[in-house]
């Protein structure tokens, strides 16, 4: 124990400090005693947010000290390297030799603590992060619409671990949370949604409209579906600039009734574009169940030229392996998704 407080304790109150923008090791100085040179030693080791147990006068932190908290480190991140292989409700397919030999669809997937630790923390800040703007969207704080993506996290994190950066995103306006795994902080998605200056687009665009074009996310749309043709559009110059990228373009059960979405993937199919066409189904549109609104629910076979894969978004390692295996496909033409989701709001 230090001053009182056990080890547990110390590092709460560092993640707290650290997350309002404090710099992990001037956490740890106003905690225990550390000098100029034994910070800059340990944001070189890259042990910020690490505890170090001190043992120099007046505990103070020595070098020994953060050599040991280093080597503990090492133990831990070696440990949490470990694969392990996880089990999940199998995917559906339509039409998945339709660019040639069928892929097997996996059954499960090979990750580690170390991995799901990861996704475990980026989807806990996306849940805290929409649960905020619910608060303040409440308070009058936030103008105009707000549409939340909690519960839904599951298809934004698998989706993003198996993507990279040259892909493209664009998708509706429920949009904050692929601002975020596209490099934005959470500081400036909230400012975004106050109309604060900090905020994508300035404080101008709102909760609808978030863009991060470095990052090849492509905004929320407000217009229903409007996102499938620029999916198309985006696809389009993945293929002219032959880099490799594929463009995914997300939209909701209720969208997947929207006519321009059978006109991008008639287009997409005729050029062999790279896209991902993937409908986000939580089951209810604006508040309508999709079976009073669809005549066809199977929503991955509603591309009648081009292959489907239903795959449980709620599990974040389906996802992953499915969007994978679409990625594949996509370098052939478009493909078509659906994501058996629930979102835990309102439209």
């Amino acid at each position: 124990e230090h001053r009182g407080c056990t080890d547990a304790k110390i590092m709460l109150s560092v993640a707290r400090r650290a997350r309002c923008g404090v710099p992990a090791a001037r956490c740890m100085s106003s905690l225990v005693k550390v000098s100029p040179t034994m910070a800059k030693l340990i944001r070189d080791m890259g042990l910020e947010g690490v505890y170090i147990t001190p043992s120099g006068p007046k505990d103070t932190v020595t070098k020994p000290d953060i050599d040991a908290a280093a080597a503990a480190k090492a133990a831990k991140d070696k440990e949490l390297a470990k694969p392990l292989t996880i089990d999940f409700r199998p995917m559906e397919g339509w039409e998945l030799d339709y660019y040639g030999t069928a892929p097997t669809l996996p059954t499960s997937a090979t990750t580690s603590a170390g991995e799901l630790l990861e996704y475990y923390e980026t989807m806990y800040t996306m849940r805290r992060m929409e649960i905020a703007t619910d608060v303040l969207y409440k308070g009058k704080f936030v103008a105009g619409f707000c549409h939340l993506y909690d519960g839904q996290e599951g298809v934004g994190m698998g989706l993003e671990a198996a993507a990279t950066m040259t892909d493209s995103i664009v998708t509706s306006y429920r949009d904050h949370c692929y601002q975020y795994t596209r490099g934005s902080t959470v500081a400036e998605v909230l400012g975004e949604l106050l109309g604060k200056y900090i905020g994508p687009a300035k404080g101008k665009g709102g909760s609808m409209h978030m863009y991060k074009a470095d990052n090849n996310f492509y905004g929320g749309n407000g217009i229903v579906g409007a996102q499938t043709s620029l999916g198309a559009g985006l696809a389009f110059a993945h293929k002219y600039a032959e880099d490799g990228g594929v463009a995914f373009a997300l939209y909701g059960d209720g969208a997947a009734n929207q006519g321009q979405l059978f006109e991008a993937a008639n287009i997409a199919a005729l050029l062999k574009l790279p896209v991902i066409f993937v409908c986000e189904n939580n089951q209810y549109a604006m508040g309508t169940s999709l079976a009073r609104g669809s005549a066809c629910t199977d929503y991955y076979t509603r591309g009648q030229y081009m292959p489907g894969i239903k795959v449980d978004g709620m599990d974040v390692l389906a996802v992953r392996e499915a969007v994978k295996v679409a990625k594949e496909l996509a370098k052939e033409g478009p493909v078509m998704m659906e994501m058996d989701t629930y979102r835990y709001h309102g439209h």
